[in-house]
């Protein structure tokens, strides 16, 4: 039978669940001896072992099933940022380049944390330094799961806090943009090459005044899951 020759095609692991829990299905696209490709509803992680089990009474196999994802070598990281941004409106202009530091909890289809940015700034008249905390959220197109070498998907960042003029004054900066990343995952390790690029609104407000520009930031990320 069919179902038997499925069995001895992929060694991949089902374990059936409740009926009170939504059913998951898969689609045999293509099979060659023992080998097929198949099409999932819950994403499936190449290399991983799962079972096939049928059904005792019909001896068919069950669709109400439960995918187990190993994404524990991924479940958080520590990310270190070198960010390039470019901001233009008629009362600002500023090019900065800036580091900054993650942590993040990953859920494979999301991941989601707190940042911390630290900017130096030359107008031309010394070095402004800039400290702020926010956050970021990913949506992963590719789930960020078990062997995945390759994951690209949106995100979103938002961050506000201080800029230290060297005069002694200071400012409150307040951003915030969408964009797309894309991760590679260097030689198969739990380490990540991240690039971003995004389109950010920044405001810069002091007692007396307040400036926004719109812009684009571009970031190299060197991530760390365990």
């Amino acid at each position: 039978m069919i179902y038997n020759r499925l069995i001895l095609s992929f060694f991949t692991a089902f374990t059936i669940t409740s009926l009170s829990h939504a059913a998951e299905s898969f689609t045999v696209k293509k099979t060659k001896g023992r080998q097929a490709v198949i099409e999932s509803s819950t994403p499936l992680v190449e290399g991983e072992t799962y079972i096939i089990q049928t059904n005792k009474q019909s001896g068919l196999i069950s669709e109400d099933v439960n995918y187990p994802r190993s994404n524990r070598s991924r479940e958080n990281s520590f990310s270190a940022a070198i960010n390039s941004s470019f901001f233009k409106s008629d009362n600002l202009q500023e090019h900065q380049i800036d580091i900054e530091g993650r942590y993040g909890w990953n859920f494979g289809d999301y991941e989601v944390g707190p940042l911390l940015h630290i900017g130096l700034l030359d107008e031309g008249a010394g070095f402004n330094t800039d400290f702020y905390v926010g956050g970021y959220f990913d949506y992963n197109i590719t789930p960020n799961v078990g062997r995945t070498e390759m994951v690209y998907g949106v995100t979103a960042q938002g961050y506000g806090g201080n800029r230290e003029f060297t005069n002694g004054a200071s400012s409150q900066v307040f951003a915030m943009g969408a964009g797309g990343f894309l991760s590679w995952y260097l030689m198969g390790s739990t380490t990540a090459l991240r690039f971003e690029g995004l389109v950010q609104s920044k405001k810069i407000a002091t007692s007396a005044t307040s400036a926004s520009a719109i812009g684009f930031t571009g970031n190299m990320i060197f991530a760390f899951y365990y």
